[in-house]
């Protein structure tokens, strides 16, 4: 795996998945293989092979293990991506099952929702409590601003923008 660090390394997103692949031809189980090859095929927003490939490594993983809710929130985050918001939801909310308070599986399923305009409140209580863990994350407390400004309290969603802004200036959102 030191030459996939040193293809990454160099942003040659083709190279890297076509080291994966021949790296994965000669070794089927790698699971760390296969979804290094999703990960890659999002960089390149081909999200319907990421989806392929998250689902073969999640069946080669123990459906109780922290790697499998890992897999699942990419997986569920591959189906964000193409509107696929009840596959996306439901990978997203069965990582939760397995690591409940998980900040960015929060932050990720309660910002979708937010974007449908859905389960704001619930939004809202998944988002606090990943604000709560990861109180600089800029992604997170802009996600809290979004959702206070959703339900109308303007001057909370101002503070927290405001919050994100301070940390995160290059970021023109």
């Amino acid at each position: 795996y030191n030459i996939l660090y040193c293809y990454e390394s160099s942003k040659n997103i083709e190279g890297v998945i076509l080291f994966l692949q021949d790296y994965l031809s000669k070794n089927p189980y790698s699971e760390i293989g296969w979804y290094n090859l999703g990960k890659n095929y999002v960089k390149t927003k081909k999200y319907d092979k990421a989806i392929s490939f998250y689902t073969k490594v999640l069946s080669m993983l123990d459906k109780e293990s922290k790697v499998y809710a890992d897999v699942l929130y990419k997986r569920g985050g591959a189906y964000e991506r193409i509107k696929d918001h009840t596959n996306s939801d439901k990978d997203l909310l069965l990582s939760l099952e397995i690591n409940p308070d998980e900040p960015y599986v929060l932050n990720y399923l309660a910002y979708s929702w937010l974007e449908r305009n859905y389960k704001i409140n619930e939004s809202m209580d998944m988002l606090l409590i990943a604000y709560n863990q990861k109180k600089n994350d800029p992604y997170i407390i802009d996600s809290v601003a979004w959702a206070y400004y959703l339900i109308g309290d303007y001057l909370k969603a101002e503070k927290y923008i405001l919050q994100a802004v301070q940390i995160m200036p290059e970021d023109p959102i």
